[in-house]
């Protein structure tokens, strides 16, 4: 589909859904949309070799609680898995910084789930904030699946009190 078809396509899935979408918003959506592309671009240049995965969905079993998401594009290569993650957020007076914090246990949910599957691999985590253009990282190396697990665990006991 060319790209100019794609506010025609925005207003039809809106409609069907019961949404009328003003031109504002269309513009706005294009313009995550040419952010969230351009960077993913990019990030498929620095791993031409890689196998590629969209809308991934993974779980980490973690005992009392399963927690289940969906990754946006997954990179694999030999030896890491890179994970880009968009957020459409207003950053307003926020930093992508703090924003990021705010995603972090969601982002170290997907590590673990990851390490589970090939324990030798380390994460790189990209989450790209399409509203400002602005990248936020999170690595972990292979020897850091005990500490991601611990850490999200305490997280979980924070929310159970």
């Amino acid at each position: 589909m060319a790209q100019s078809e794609w506010p025609a396509l925005i207003r039809r899935v809106a409609g069907v859904n019961g949404f009328n979408v003003p031109d504002e918003t269309v513009e706005e959506l294009l313009a995550h949309i040419d952010d969230a592309s351009s960077f993913l671009e990019g990030v498929a240049a620095q791993y031409p070799d890689a196998e590629t995965y969209e809308e991934l969905t993974v779980s980490v079993d973690m005992g009392d609680i399963q927690i289940i998401g969906d990754i946006d594009h997954l990179h694999v290569t030999p030896d890491a898995f890179v994970i880009t993650d968009y957020k459409t957020n207003r950053v307003g007076q926020r930093t992508t910084e703090a924003l990021a914090e705010h995603y972090r246990p969601q982002i170290m949910s997907y590590a673990l789930a990851l390490l589970e599957s090939d324990p030798e691999k380390d994460i790189i985590a990209n989450l790209r904030f399409t509203t400002v253009g602005e990248t936020e990282l999170f690595q972990w190396s292979r020897g850091d699946r005990e500490a991601l697990e611990t850490e999200l665990r305490s997280l979980e006991e924070a929310v159970e009190k």
